[in-house]
């Protein structure tokens, strides 16, 4: 009998995680007085959007870092797990530039966010301009996939999770390796 483990990445939606469970960078819109405030796009050249809003169908994953990239001058990206205008607790870490009330202005000014026991049943991610308190919203994050065994037709297992590809390559993505029971 044949088995195989697959090792995805994760459960519905995209889960922005590279491929080796390492660093993701999200560049951000300039920002303005629209509803979502920032958008947030995986390409430098700001064509390949992403929907990490709250309710949305992309998701940021406990266990993966991020770095953020971009804005403008006049509204300074930063986000908190306490609220607008608020430094974070150690729940999450944000490493490089900017703070809660100078944030991150231009292309070349980033930081790095990390989670350290966030809950994102209980906890929220916010983001914000430093500059103007009413441009804020939430992020989606979700935790790291648990691994799941399905037994296919045939005598075949497969253990792992699964994640939704990116909006320009529809369907469902795997990584399988077959193991000899």
């Amino acid at each position: 009998m044949r088995y195989a483990e697959i090792f995805l990445a994760a459960a519905c939606g995209l889960l922005l995680a590279s491929s080796s469970y390492g660093q993701t960078t999200i560049y951000v819109s300039s920002g303005g007085f629209t509803n979502p405030p920032y958008q947030f796009f995986s390409d430098s050249g700001l064509t390949q959007p992403l929907d990490i809003y709250t309710g949305g169908s992309d998701s940021l994953l406990i266990g993966q870092s991020y770095t953020f990239t971009g804005g403008s001058g006049s509204h300074p990206f930063y986000m908190s797990n306490l609220g607008v205008q608020t430094p974070p607790s150690s729940l999450i870490s944000l490493v490089g530039n900017g703070s809660a009330t100078s944030g991150i202005t231009g292309t070349n000014q980033s930081f790095t966010l990390s989670f350290n026991g966030f809950n994102p049943s209980v906890d929220t991610l916010t983001y914000f301009c430093t500059s103007h308190s009413s441009m804020n919203g939430t992020l989606q994050v979700v935790p790291e996939p648990s691994a799941a065994t399905l037994l296919i037709s045939g005598g075949i297992a497969a253990a792992g999770t699964f994640h939704r590809r990116s909006r320009s390559r529809r369907g469902w993505a795997a990584s399988a390796k077959p193991v000899v029971a």
